[in-house]
């Protein structure tokens, strides 16, 4: 006997139609009622709305990370300051630490002592500068044993050439540099 149809529109998009139904009285939907019901529709579009984005970014971050950890190789990803933001599980394997103990390298022994102070002036000077950063450093591993490793920064710009992030890439040269070694011996 009443039927009401409201289109649930959001930045003049079409989200879908909310329905209403009443069979026990006619003309219940009056233009107070309706008005009310627009305005809960334009609501209920603006929350499905969101919704949407948000499983879209969680869909993109799952992506992301599938992505960082099929590379077959040691992975971090960083802050525009720097700071640890992400690293694969290849990179909490070999080091046998997670995320936050990761934060802490500079202070935790994940860097060799010796080569700390080379390691945070070559790094410091890549975030400051925005200039990608390549060095040689010894990294622990999850049985307390250093291995070499060539670790190098690259930043991520957006549009306008502002850093958004850094990408590290740490490559085990181990066995390069013993070589290297012997050979100078």
């Amino acid at each position: 006997r009443s039927v009401l149809c409201v289109p649930l529109t959001n930045q003049a998009k079409l989200i879908g139609v909310l329905y209403f139904e009443n069979n026990l009285a006619p003309r219940v939907f009056a233009p107070a009622r309706i008005a009310v019901l627009k305005l809960l529709a334009s609501q209920a579009a603006v929350s499905l709305e969101n919704a949407r984005l948000y499983h879209d970014l969680d869909e993109r971050e799952r992506e992301a990370r599938l992505i960082v950890n099929t590379i077959p190789g040691l992975i971090a990803s960083l802050t525009r300051a720097g700071e640890v933001d992400v690293v694969n599980d290849q990179l909490v394997e070999y080091c046998g630490q997670g995320l936050e103990a990761m934060r802490q390298w500079g202070t935790n022994g994940t860097v060799h002592v010796d080569d700390l102070p080379h390691v945070v002036e070559i790094f410091t000077r890549g975030i400051t500068s925005g200039e990608p950063y390549d060095l040689d450093a010894r990294i622990r591993r999850y049985d307390g044993i250093y291995r070499w490793f060539q670790i190098r920064g690259l930043p991520l710009r957006d549009m306008g050439g502002q850093i958004v992030r850094w990408y590290t890439l740490l490559v085990d040269i181990d066995d390069r540099k013993r070589a290297e070694t012997e050979l100078s011996a």
